[in-house]
């Protein structure tokens, strides 16, 4: 079954495909429709739109829905239909950094290193145009933008991401890297709000939809990961990463262990070596066969598969991989601490009850204060969402003083 969305102008915007294997199939499509349609009335302009001419806004709202649909073919529409907009006007940054961002997404439908691919150095060619011509444009500044909280900047990345959305508030990299940083200090919510905002703009983002799927199952909002999901298979396709992310994500959150089971076959080669040790362990949690899983634990790589270890409580080696990242600049495992606040069911049982007992490790609290992410905390008032509910780690004392 196929729907076209149009413009005004009768030129097409978004094909909608949904498969149709059974009668119940269509009345769930009609409805994630009806919710999509609604998304798209009340949709607001890109702010960058207004300095095109009419034809030429046409053209760049097109090509950002192509961007967004996200497959191969789809990427490379998109950069025909930049191309467009440049040949009226060619020192248009959004332009240039989303043609650089199409050729950049090329890149995951090939099989040779980043170096090899000419799509690649077609992005960063284009990203030196750009940077040429404008050096301080946030598009420019976001797409490299990158964290350094080694000397506890906590409020200086949140304030010089806020600045650059402030000055360019459709700036798609700047948006993702907030949303990170929250993410990174467990402020959920914040990144709820933040990607809600942005699909005023872009109603048919499977991007930003599925980036809000991720967020809801960070908050445990089972129904909006459902919605999410329906969405993403509406708008997207159903082979993608995103469509399999959000299926999963709603099964794991449900409790739906067959589903959850059916999914992850489906998006793991059987053939490959993750598979070999990932799904028989997916498999032992479906069972609740936790010595089963205790057992193939020890055949993780090191550092590796961290919600995994969390379930059987191997704290150690979770502490140890937080703080190798930390030495190497990295913290997004800090999201990892933070956690999901899944409902409580059979399926997520142990990772729910071993994720209370890993926050309340004194090397977590005292991680935090070495970062200086608790002062931050406390200096903003502002704790992890997690922390105004009744369970909550210790390092979230602070937040009684609210």
């Amino acid at each position: 079954m196929t729907f076209t969305i149009k413009q005004q102008t009768g030129q097409a915007i978004w094909e909608i495909s949904a498969p149709v294997n059974q009668p119940s199939d269509i009345q769930q499509i009609a409805q994630a429709l009806v919710k999509g349609l609604a998304l798209i009335g009340t949709a607001v302009q890109p702010p960058e739109v207004s300095e095109l001419i009419v034809t030429s806004q046409s053209t760049y709202t097109r090509a950002w829905y192509f961007f967004d649909q996200r497959t191969e073919a789809s990427l490379t529409k998109a950069i025909e239909l930049f191309d467009m907009v440049l040949n009226q006007y060619p020192q248009h940054i959004p332009s240039l950094m989303g043609k650089a961002s199409a050729f950049s997404d090329l890149t995951r439908f090939e099989k040779k290193k980043k170096e090899e691919s000419v799509n690649y150095q077609m992005s960063r060619l284009l990203f030196q145009q750009a940077k040429g011509i404008a050096p301080a444009h946030p598009r420019v500044i976001g797409s490299e933008y990158s964290f350094d909280f080694s000397k506890g900047d906590w409020a200086f990345h949140e304030q010089k991401l806020k600045h650059l959305i402030a000055d360019d508030p459709t700036c798609r990299d700047c948006i993702l890297s907030l949303v990170r940083f929250y993410w990174i200090v467990g402020w959920y919510q914040e990144s709820e709000r933040l990607l809600e905002r942005q699909l005023e703009y872009f109603p048919l983002s499977v991007q930003l939809h599925s980036m809000l799927a991720r967020t809801y199952a960070r908050t445990g909002k089972v129904d909006a990961i459902e919605t999410q999901n329906e969405l993403i298979m509406l708008f997207g396709s159903h082979s993608t990463h995103d469509a399999h992310t959000a299926q999963a994500n709603a099964a794991y959150a449900r409790g739906d262990g067959q589903t959850w089971l059916s999914v992850q076959r489906q998006f793991i080669p059987a053939e490959s070596p993750v598979a070999q040790i990932v799904m028989p362990f997916l498999e032992a949690i479906v069972a609740d066969d936790i010595a089963e899983m205790k057992r193939l634990s020890e055949f993780f790589p090191d550092g590796a598969f961290f919600n995994f270890r969390l379930n059987v409580g191997q704290i150690e080696p979770l502490i140890e991989r937080i703080e190798q990242g930390i030495a190497a600049n990295d913290y997004f495992d800090f999201a990892q601490i933070h956690g999901f606040r899944t409902p409580r069911n059979e399926l997520t049982k142990h990772y729910v009850d071993r994720l209370i007992e890993f926050q309340n490790n004194s090397r977590v609290s005292d991680i935090f204060i070495e970062q200086g992410l608790l002062a931050f905390w406390q200096q903003t008032q502002k704790w992890p969402d997690y922390c105004y509910l009744e369970t909550r780690p210790i390092y979230c004392e602070g937040a009684n003083s609210l």
